[in-house]
């Protein structure tokens, strides 16, 4: 099981929602807006899917030599990948998910986000052409008053060896943002025999 589905595990995603879900009326914020649309859509178990699919899991060890006290997704290339997820409706109305984990930083960019995404994403052939298309919907939906998120998660993966994850929720004609590192957080370990006090000479 990936560490991004098991039960007794927390990241950021299961955070926001379970706010959510405890003050369902707490969407005045784009972010509050992206996770009530998810759940409202039903759409929770197509974003762990994809989590799961383009940030594979390695665990990092604590004090305690077999229990992992968080888990990372360094970028496959060996650096400068990030995650893109887009999830919406389609024309026909049903729930979509295109996502990639060969994206590069959101950037700044003057493009609209394309118009029937999940059409032209299907008539695309080449991975190439869909992690392209990603970036598009990415870029644009960041540039709405984001970017200085996008670049203190961006130097937070980098410390860490593990990828930044866009996520953008397409809801009619806004485009909802959310941004976080890919982190799984799993038991707090402590080790009284390495806490010390003294004088350093």
């Amino acid at each position: 099981m990936s560490a991004w589905l098991a039960p007794s595990l927390n990241n950021d995603f299961k955070r926001k929602l379970n706010a959510l879900n405890n003050s369902p009326t707490a969407t005045s914020t784009d972010e509050n807006a992206l996770f009530a649309w998810l759940i409202e859509h039903d759409a929770v178990p197509v974003l762990n899917k994809a989590l799961t699919r383009c940030a594979p899991m390695i665990p990092v060890y604590g004090v305690e030599k077999n229990k992992p006290s968080h888990w990372v997704s360094p970028a496959p290339a060996g650096t400068g990948n990030q995650i893109g997820i887009v999830i919406g409706l389609d024309d026909k109305g049903a729930l979509r998910c295109s996502a990639t984990n060969m994206l590069k930083q959101p950037a700044k960019t003057e493009a609209p986000c394309p118009a029937k995404f999940f059409e032209k994403f299907d008539a695309l052939k080449s991975t190439a052409e869909q992690t392209k298309l990603i970036g598009t919907v990415i870029d644009s939906a960041a540039c709405n008053g984001h970017l200085d998120e996008v670049e203190r998660v961006s130097a937070e993966g980098q410390r860490y060896r593990t990828m930044p994850i866009n996520l953008v929720v397409m809801d009619g004609d806004k485009q909802h943002f959310f941004c976080t590192t890919a982190l799984v957080e799993g038991p707090q370990q402590i080790d009284s025999k390495l806490q010390w006090a003294g004088k350093v000479k």
